[in-house]
């Protein structure tokens, strides 16, 4: 059994928004995008978490999903829109290990 603690997204992810909404409601675990601005988009505001922090063998290590620019060209450019990440790094930088996921 395979257990997940959390995803990033990326560009085909949007293709279906709505499933993508159900799919992150339904999963117990965080969908990470600390740069994507989903206001314009309903199904989806409010759902994207930008960080997740894990207890790694008493550590407190922090993962970081990102999108690159590459991909948020690629999807509907007038609902999801790329937005700079500099707000969560000024909360992370209390962590010694902050590990960045993205897909592509």
């Amino acid at each position: 059994m395979i257990c997940l603690l959390f995803q990033a997204i990326g560009d085909n992810d949007f293709d279906f928004i709505d499933l993508l909404s159900s799919f992150i409601d339904e999963v117990d675990f965080p969908v990470l995008a600390c740069n994507v601005n989903t206001t314009l988009e309903p199904l989806l505001h409010g759902k994207l978490q930008p960080s997740v922090v894990l207890d790694v063998g008493g550590e407190q290590v922090a993962i970081v999903g990102y999108m690159t620019t590459a991909v948020t060209a690629m999807v509907n450019p007038g609902i999801i829109k790329y937005a700079v990440p500099c707000t969560i790094w000024t909360v992370l930088q209390s962590y010694n290990i902050i590990i960045c996921v993205t897909t592509q």
